[in-house]
């Protein structure tokens, strides 16, 4: 059964048997069905002056807006450790913004999630906050606020275990072809 279908039932409910634990149930039930989510994901870190992909699963939305913030990442630190997560956001949201965008999202009207790849610009070397948002102007009445970070480099490395127990790195910027060994 599809949750358009489950949202009629809940409704159906509601209404013939108001005041009971059932349609409080369908209640609590059909209101995660259409509450809106927002989630997004990028790789941890991605090459320099090349556009790459986010990751963004949606429930109830077809639009959203992104706004990309250059920040060091000792400043992030300082923020993210000082401040509860609701505070984070207004702050972050407060921070002068790099890039900004927006998608239009398919409108399926199923109440079901749904995820697709979104393309993030090239961008210089650094540490960036990728802020996304079911609402312009970025405000968290009734929209959910999702942001994850990234790292913007030319450095790729890769780790093994020794079987003497040491760990051996191959360090390299893959587009130059310099790699450097540290274990």
């Amino acid at each position: 059964m599809g949750k358009e279908k489950a949202s009629d039932i809940c409704q159906e409910a509601i209404k013939k048997f108001p005041n009971t634990t059932g349609a409080a149930n369908c209640l609590i039930l059909l209101d995660d069905m259409i509450k809106p989510s927002l989630s997004i994901q990028t790789e941890i870190a991605t090459t320099a002056e090349k556009p790459s992909l986010g990751l963004i699963k949606w429930k109830n939305y077809n639009k959203v807006w992104f706004r990309l913030i250059a920040i060091d990442y000792k400043e992030y630190q300082e923020l993210s450790w000082r401040v509860p997560i609701a505070d984070l956001a207004t702050k972050l949201i407060k921070l002068p913004a790099l890039e900004n965008w927006s998608i239009d999202l398919p409108d399926e009207s199923d109440l079901q999630q749904h995820t697709t790849e979104f393309k993030i610009p090239a961008l210089q070397n650094g540490f960036y906050i990728l802020l996304a948002s079911g609402n312009k102007d970025f405000s968290g009445k009734d929209h959910q606020l999702a942001w994850t970070n990234l790292w913007i480099t030319n450095l790729t490395f890769i780790h093994k275990k020794l079987e003497s127990g040491g760990v051996e790195f191959f360090c390299s910027r893959p587009h130059k072809g310099h790699t450097k060994i540290r274990s």
